[in-house]
């Protein structure tokens, strides 16, 4: 029976070592939250995240300068200047930036950049739309200004008014690349319209004074916002 003991013993398998876990290693298999999100995170993930809180602090931007897009257009349209109106714009703009961005993420670069790419869009945009409603309003009365004394050369001449208004016609389409008074033909045609209507040197002095409030403006909201 002892022989028959010790060769069943012989043929079984060897028992498994005993692992013994010391305190000191279950310690080390203890991560915190901060190694959790460090090993998670991908990083095409943080600049996809960062992409995308500049596009909303961009649309944030825009949608801050809507109105003082339009208190320009309405103040430059009832005849006044509409140069303060530069400043409300450029606060417009910091502000909806800073709202849609408000969690710090983005470097503060990216906020100058876009501010300041927006301001001087939205100012020229504005200006351009003041100056062509201007165009357009005073271009009938040019327009009768020019036709009124060549009708009395015409019949002086015996020119009818139909060939008077046939000369005039050419020569608008010929200096402004146009002949009937819209806001559009204006508005594709902005350059000729100020060099024919001689007021291209009025409309930059203008644009630049008007450029300044909007970085005084701008100046002011950061400063406050930076507080």
């Amino acid at each position: 029976m002892d022989d028959f003991r010790e060769n069943q013993q012989a043929f079984d398998p060897p028992a498994a070592p005993k692992r013994e876990y010391s305190a000191d290693a279950a310690k080390e298999a203890v991560f915190s939250s901060e190694d959790v999100y460090s090993m998670g995170r991908l990083p095409g993930y943080e600049e996809s995240s960062m992409f995308i809180q500049l596009l909303k602090a961009i649309g944030g931007a825009l949608i801050g300068a809507i109105p003082g897009i339009l208190l320009w257009i309405i103040v430059g349209r009832i005849g006044f200047v509409a140069i303060i109106c530069g400043g409300i714009l450029a606060l417009g703009v910091v502000a909806g930036y800073t709202f849609m961005s408000k969690d710090g993420a983005l470097p503060e670069i990216y906020g100058i950049v876009v501010c300041v790419a927006i301001i001087i869009i939205s100012v020229f945009l504005a200006e351009k739309v003041v100056w062509c409603w201007k165009m357009a309003d005073m271009f009938p009365r040019i327009i009768n200004e020019i036709k009124e004394p060549l009708y009395a050369l015409g019949e002086v001449g015996g020119v009818s008014h139909e060939s008077v208004d046939e000369i005039v016609k050419n020569n608008l389409e010929e200096g402004l690349g146009f002949s009937y008074c819209t806001f559009s033909n204006f508005f594709f045609n902005f350059s000729r319209s100020l060099k024919y209507f001689g007021v291209t040197g009025s409309y930059y002095f203008n644009l630049l004074l008007s450029y300044a409030f909007a970085a005084a403006g701008a100046f002011w909201m950061f400063k406050k916002a930076n507080r």
